[in-house]
């Protein structure tokens, strides 16, 4: 009996062209949207200057500054009111090299070069590289000045560049690694949030059931109400299960997202829809109306979708919303998955989440068991 009450949940779920939109439609848009938003990550900083003195100088000044190619150098008409546009948020960044400059560099004497930025603290990402990249151009130059001064006194030029030369060495060593990106960040995020939409489906389902009477009916029955219950809860499974691997092969095969670990992926996408489904359970059996339940399952599901790092990572957010994102399973399905996507992690890695989100669906179908005892005497009285 149990097995036909599956066959018939299964077949009823599949014939429903909500179930297909809310469930792989609606956060493929959202993926669409983000990863096409976020997708690129090679940011290019705009730089918008003037150059007052347009010696061979300053053009080598301008030549020396713009070798990087994640800044790009806008030379500006004369006369325009750059400062305007910098304090109305045109440009982040106006650099203005006066008259004079190569005259007085030959000199050795100060120059001052304008460097105007737009100071709010949301113009930070676009100012701070630059202001980096000036300010290690003008350490150049004062080495170039400090290095002649010595060479005037020491008469040898291996001595000054023995002096000049710093005590401290940093040795670079690059190393593979995958890193995460808008890709391996959006793609497990929506899909994670897009399981959690299974628990309005299921509350519906249930709800349906106990309005028309089919409860009703099952308890007069020889049917344990256990076996309705399995029953129910088991197409739901498979059936977050096909989600997943349909939104991860959306994005391996669109975005090219790094599958990662098989093993690890698998075992954490089963223990997902574990978790989703048994708290779709438990808000089915406390909820009094189908409204009640759609409300509890949109504030669960965007609710932590919101505060569990789904959305965006939860580094730029504030410490008190990270210390309560650890209380959701969404935080930690998220990480997990980002840890298989981005280092490759295997099941031994990845164990503390699948344990902490196996003791999530414990309490879930634990509160299910005790609210389903009065969900299934209700309809039978």
């Amino acid at each position: 009996m149990m097995q036909a009450i599956m066959r018939k949940e299964l077949k009823k779920l599949l014939k429903q062209p909500g179930t297909y939109f809310w469930m792989v439609g609606f956060p493929i848009i959202f993926i669409v949207i983000f990863a096409s938003v976020f997708g690129n990550t090679n940011f290019t900083f705009k730089v918008y200057y003037a150059d007052y003195d347009k010696s061979t100088m300053s053009k080598e000044f301008i030549e020396q500054i713009s070798t990087s190619k994640s800044f790009k150098f806008i030379e500006i008409e004369e006369g325009e009111d750059s400062i305007e546009k910098v304090k109305d948020g045109t440009y982040a960044v106006y650099i203005e090299i006066p008259k004079g400059f190569e005259e007085k560099v030959t000199n050795q004497q100060e120059v001052k070069i304008l460097f105007a930025y737009d100071g709010t603290s949301g113009s930070a990402q676009a100012v701070e590289p630059v202001r980096t990249l000036f300010e290690s151009v003008a350490n150049e130059y004062k080495e170039q000045k400090v290095k002649s001064a010595l060479l005037s006194f020491t008469k040898d030029e291996a001595i000054t560049t023995q002096l000049m030369t710093s005590p401290l060495h940093i040795q670079y060593e690059a190393q593979e690694t995958k890193k995460v990106n808008a890709i391996t960040q959006y793609i497990p995020g929506y899909t994670v949030m897009a399981v959690f939409f299974i628990m309005m489906s299921m509350s519906k389902v249930f709800l349906d059931d106990k309005k028309n009477g089919m409860v009703t009916r099952l308890a007069s029955t020889p049917i344990k109400p256990i076996h309705y219950l399995l029953g129910m809860w088991i197409p739901n499974i498979i059936l977050v299960c096909g989600q997943i691997a349909v939104l991860f092969a959306f994005g391996h095969f669109v975005y090219d997202l790094q599958i990662g670990n098989i093993p690890a992926l698998i075992v954490l996408s089963f223990v997902l829809a574990l978790v989703s489904t048994s708290m779709g359970l438990v808000v089915s059996f406390i909820s009094k109306d189908d409204n009640t339940a759609q409300a509890f399952a949109q504030i669960i599901a965007i609710g932590g979708a919101a505060l569990g790092g789904l959305w965006f990572p939860l580094s730029i957010m504030p410490e008190f919303m990270q210390s309560i994102a650890q209380f959701l399973p969404q935080y930690w399905a998220q990480n997990a998955y980002i840890d298989i996507f981005a280092r490759d992690a295997n099941i031994v890695a990845i164990f503390p989440a699948i344990a902490i989100l196996l003791a999530f669906t414990l309490i879930s179908v634990l509160l299910a068991l005790i609210t389903y005892k009065r969900f299934y005497k209700g309809a039978a009285s």
